[in-house]
């Protein structure tokens, strides 16, 4: 008779499958725990269902605006940081971060934000929140981190 135990099965709130994830360019990682590697983050795959955040990219003169819509968090980190870094191959990049429609922020949406900010400062470049929801700002306020980023409310607010 043997007396090992049955293997416990692993609860996961997602069906194991084929995982991919859409950002532009396609990403397909199937490692063994379900989780979706980026860089340094990591994803659990739900990011890849909740799709929490959206970006569109447009071209205002010299300036590239980066519309974003919905969540900036963890799993919305990916899409603003391919946005970002499309709109950082011009020399000197003159990039305005549309958040009007960006009702929540959370850390990693705050990291990322600083980031981008370093990454464009160090390319010569400008960037520029626009439209910041009452919700954000206070996030930068409290962190402290608004000293960090060029704010306008409308486009009309923009210098040169």
């Amino acid at each position: 008779m043997s007396t090992a135990r049955p293997a416990k099965a692993r609860a996961h709130p997602i069906t194991p499958r084929s995982w991919w994830m859409s950002i532009s360019s396609s990403v397909a990682l199937t490692p063994p725990d379900n989780s979706i590697y980026l860089g340094r983050s990591r994803l659990d795959a739900r990011c890849e269902v909740l799709e929490t955040l959206g970006a569109k990219v447009d071209r205002i003169g010299l300036w590239t605006v980066i519309h974003l819509t919905g969540e900036l968090d963890l799993c919305g980190r990916p899409v603003l940081t391919n946005a970002i870094d499309q709109a950082g191959l011009a020399p000197q990049p003159r990039v305005i971060v549309d958040m009007t429609d960006v009702w929540f922020m959370d850390s990693s949406g705050l990291e990322s934000l600083l980031r981008s900010s370093r990454w464009i400062h160090a390319r010569g470049g400008r960037l520029v929140l626009l439209g910041l929801h009452h919700r954000v700002r206070k996030i930068l306020d409290i962190t402290g981190t608004h000293r960090a980023f060029e704010t306008v409310e409308s486009l009309n607010d923009l210098p040169g």
